[in-house]
């Protein structure tokens, strides 16, 4: 199992704090598995950096073979 970071601005961030959102689209570049742990950062765009918060999830769906 890996352990996963990614930036997530604002309103992403909080509803995926909230549990609202519940999905993520992504591509695959980064070998995601069902298992791996997932840290999301709040990212602010206007500062170019990350807060300080962050919540994590267990990835517990992969979607495969879309093109």
């Amino acid at each position: 199992m890996a352990t996963i970071t990614i930036k997530l601005v604002q309103p992403y961030y909080d509803l995926a704090k909230k549990a609202v959102k519940m999905f993520e689209l992504r591509r695959n570049d980064r070998k995601y598995s069902i298992g791996d742990q997932v840290i999301m950062q709040e990212y602010n765009k206007e500062t170019g950096k990350c807060t300080g918060k962050e919540v994590r999830r267990t990835i517990t769906y992969v979607l495969e073979n879309v093109e």
